[in-house]
């Protein structure tokens, strides 16, 4: 039985995982942009207007968290996808090349 290995090119592979980590940060800069517009539209007097303002504080604080999050692990996987990448066509190349030798 003959196994074949199908291998996507690495240069298109990594594309598209930059397509993704683009769409990921443009998504979260929507988001930031989106919770940064909560605002009270006058100074806060009441009690209702402070703990308006702590609320607030609460979800731009998870927002924010999360947006981090996500940015920071789109990141460190596009670069673990790079890395993975490299190293299988540097295989591949080594690999090919042995096997050219060989013939």
């Amino acid at each position: 039985m003959t196994y074949i290995l199908d291998m996507d090119d690495p240069d298109d592979v990594t594309a598209i995982h930059g397509r993704h980590f683009g769409i990921v940060t443009s998504s979260t800069g929507q988001v930031n942009a989106t919770t940064g517009a909560f605002v009270l539209q006058h100074k806060p007097v009441s009690e209702l207007d402070h703990r308006s303002v702590e609320v607030r504080d609460l979800i731009l604080g998870w927002f924010g968290n999360r947006i981090d999050d996500l940015n920071s692990h789109a990141g460190s996987m596009y670069r673990y996808v790079v890395e993975t990448n490299q190293a299988l066509h540097g295989a591949d190349v080594a690999g090919g090349a042995q096997v050219s030798r060989s013939i």
